[in-house]
């Protein structure tokens, strides 16, 4: 198994333990379904957040790096135009 798997099912034991906890614990059924629906509306809240904010990091990134190549394409696209030129 490799790392990347093992984190993957220590997430998926840590969600389903806390579920576990949530419904066991002890209080009314319809305290606990509020409960989780809170819970599960604020992870939906940070999930978005979070995957935006990767957008938003990612966009940027890629933004420099295609000026970056374009920076160093600029530098040996004159001389091959100029090669072209002087071939005619």
């Amino acid at each position: 198994m490799n790392t990347r798997t093992g984190w993957y099912l220590l997430g998926v034991g840590l969600v389903a333990g806390a579920t576990a906890a949530l419904l066991y614990a002890p209080q009314a059924g319809s305290q606990s379904r509020r409960d989780l629906r809170k819970k599960g509306a604020r992870l939906l809240d940070d999930v978005s957040a979070s995957s935006t904010r990767a957008y938003d990091k990612t966009r940027s990134m890629m933004r420099g790096a295609q000026k970056f190549g374009k920076n160093c394409l600029s530098g040996v696209a004159a001389p091959a135009d100029m090669l072209r030129r002087a071939s005619r």
